[in-house]
């Protein structure tokens, strides 16, 4: 879970964790790609506007390196208008717009995990 807001970040990490989810929590994209690396995570959740590392460059970055290629990355902003055509040329692999509730990112997420290629 990658955002720099902390009552967001910590509401979906917590939505998720009472799923069952192990989630990790990182504020910004330098630390998503390096946690993506180390840890290759099942499916990333990032927020477009953040420091050191913007989310479309973090993804950039995920999607050009060989060991996080595959891991799905979801947008999840509150610009997912304004930013739509970038997400999708950075990337991403869902967009979903905030407010949204966690529950219904889990269940994207959940989506893109179950349907996810394990090759």
């Amino acid at each position: 879970m990658v955002d720099d807001h902390d009552d967001t970040r910590e509401a979906f990490a917590w939505c998720m964790r009472a799923a069952g989810w192990q989630v990790d929590e990182v504020t910004n994209g330098a630390e998503a790609f390096d946690h993506a690396a180390a840890f290759e995570p099942d499916v990333i959740v990032m927020d477009l506007h953040l420091p050191v590392l913007d989310g479309f460059e973090a993804t950039r970055r995920l999607k050009g390196d060989a060991r996080t290629a595959r891991i799905p990355v979801v947008a999840c902003t509150a610009y997912a208008r304004l930013h739509e055509m970038e997400v999708r040329t950075a990337g991403f692999d869902k967009l979903v717009p905030k407010p949204c509730s966690p529950e219904d990112l889990r269940v994207v997420l959940e989506d893109l995990v179950s349907s996810r290629d394990p090759g």
